[in-house]
């Protein structure tokens, strides 16, 4: 089952997101034997605001994305579809490399429950 929240939160309204999702989907190739080959669709509209200073949580059953929406916001990966923004700045497609460059002094941590794995991605220098 998939449901759509809105979001609303104030302090976005009156500033510039720090990190904004505009639509993202992200979609996984699989291959079964030699000639077969699938996709599973991760996640798909994906758009959410974050505020400077602010938190967002993200809660849901096992498998509905979590992970894959956090991993995209940081740019472990690259959305199929959508745009990930930085601070006002596309970074959808930026080279791993010039990433330290456009994120400047931003830092954004994504966590698992119950102590699972952690990513980060924290300023270059």
């Amino acid at each position: 089952m998939t449901e759509t929240l809105p979001i609303t939160t104030s302090t976005v309204a009156d500033a510039s997101p720090l990190l904004a999702l505009h639509d993202v989907a992200m979609v996984f190739r699989t291959h079964k034997g030699l000639f077969r080959s699938g996709e599973v669709t991760a996640v798909s509209g994906v758009t959410l605001l974050i505020g400077n200073g602010e938190a967002l949580a993200l809660v849901g059953e096992s498998g509905s994305g979590k992970t894959t929406v956090g991993r995209i916001s940081i740019r472990l990966l690259q959305p199929t579809a959508g745009r990930v923004l930085f601070d006002g700045q596309d970074i959808t497609t930026t080279p791993e490399e010039r990433l330290g460059d456009q994120l400047g002094d931003g830092h954004v941590r994504v966590e698992t429950g119950r102590g699972g794995v952690k990513h980060e991605r924290r300023p270059v220098g």
